[in-house]
């Protein structure tokens, strides 16, 4: 479960998230390091400066029938961010689930017998966090770099998009209303940044960055991991959103 500092986290996260990660991540320490970091030409990931790497596919399956699923925008917003997290060269998997799936998910992974509406299932690898990169090496062929798996189930937020406004967009294929997005506060993280979003595909984008970070080793069980991932977060979500309304 996610630990709760204050109130901001309390009122966002114990509504929007549950998410879990398969492995403990290690802490930042190099303040250095963290400020290079969030350099506009910089690698999110690395502070190195990015490369164009060869890009592998991102798998998205939808296992649920209730919702109608943008895979051409999830799959749009997953390159973004791994191409920002400079790990192109990562393969990706994402799995849209419904209720039940992601329950039986939750209790085979953690033994928590319920629904969430998130969780991300890393690799075992040695590296996390600002050295995620250090997992390349030439004893491993390239093609097997994963970053994992992210669950995400859009019954468990769908509440959220009913209560802003005149309801959910489900149908909308194409796009969403850009002055949704404009209107959004600019800094928060994910949980904060997506609390007025009626589009349920561009919350499951909004989600997947909260995902991918777990994928890496951030999370959010204390104070001060909650403020480096969201801080992360929006660094994410500011090349996606620059990206999506071009």
């Amino acid at each position: 479960m996610c630990g709760l500092g204050y109130q901001r986290r309390t009122n966002s996260f114990t509504r929007y998230f549950d998410a879990h990660t398969l492995l403990a991540s290690s802490r930042v320490s190099n303040k250095d390091d963290a400020r290079v970091l969030f350099s506009h030409d910089k690698s999110v990931n690395s502070g190195q400066e990015a490369q164009e790497l060869p890009e592998v596919p991102i798998t998205i399956t939808n296992e649920q029938r209730e919702y109608v699923i943008n895979k051409k925008l999830i799959r749009k917003a997953a390159r973004i961010y791994r191409k920002k997290l400079s790990l192109s060269d990562f393969l990706l998997d994402i799995y849209i689930n419904d209720d039940h799936s992601m329950r039986l998910l939750n209790k085979e992974s953690f033994g928590k017998d319920y629904s969430t509406d998130i969780i991300s299932i890393r690799d075992g690898l040695k590296h996390a966090k600002l050295e995620y990169h250090k997992n390349r090496t030439p004893f491993k062929n390239p093609s097997h770099y994963h970053l994992g798996e992210v669950f995400i189930c859009p019954s468990l937020f769908v509440d959220a998009c009913n209560k802003c406004s005149i309801g959910y967009i489900q149908n909308q294929i194409d796009g969403i209303d850009e002055k949704e997005l404009v209107h959004a506060p600019p800094r928060g993280g994910v949980a904060v940044r997506m609390d007025k979003l009626r589009d349920l595909n561009m919350r499951i984008c909004f989600l997947l960055a909260h995902g991918i970070l777990h994928l890496l080793g951030y999370d959010h069980q204390v104070d001060e991991d909650f403020l480096e991932m969201a801080e992360r977060e929006d660094v994410l979500l500011d090349e996606f959103l620059s990206r999506y309304t071009l």
